[in-house]
């Protein structure tokens, strides 16, 4: 018994040390995002932005949630860009899989904006498609 309660309060501190701090302050928000921004984990930044817009709301600092918005802009440019149409369709798949609609959702708008730009009709229709089928299992009027 005592072999059990040790592995369990081994496993909880092990899992204390893989959770990242978060962040309590939008200037903190700010800073977390840059640092996923430079790790290259734009979904990560662009969440981190969109937290610190809220702490920045609640003190009525328009200058920062422009510069936040602005930022989100620029990231989900080069988060277009860092992959192909059907890498960001194959993630979506993978979230929609996962029952991760959100995230599939997300992933889809990507790659439909990829397959607009490079004019692939069928797989931009096959996009829709899907997220069609997410927002069904939502129970979202189409």
């Amino acid at each position: 018994m005592k072999r059990i309660i040790s592995f369990i309060i081994a496993v909880l501190m092990l899992c204390a040390l893989c959770v990242p701090a978060f962040a309590e302050t939008p200037d903190e928000y700010v800073a977390l995002a840059e640092q996923f921004r430079s790790e290259k984990k734009y979904e990560e930044a662009i969440e981190a932005y969109k937290s610190a817009i809220s702490g920045y709301v609640d003190v009525n600092d328009l200058s920062s949630i422009g510069e936040c918005n602005s930022n989100i802009v620029a990231l989900r440019e080069e988060l277009l860009n860092s992959k192909t149409p059907d890498e960001f369709f194959e993630q979506a798949q993978q979230y929609q899989r996962e029952k991760q609609y959100e995230k599939a959702i997300d992933a889809y708008n990507y790659a439909i904006e990829g397959y607009t730009n490079a004019k692939v009709w069928s797989k931009y229709v096959e996009c829709y498609f899907h997220k069609a089928e997410i927002y069904n299992k939502l129970g979202y009027i189409i």
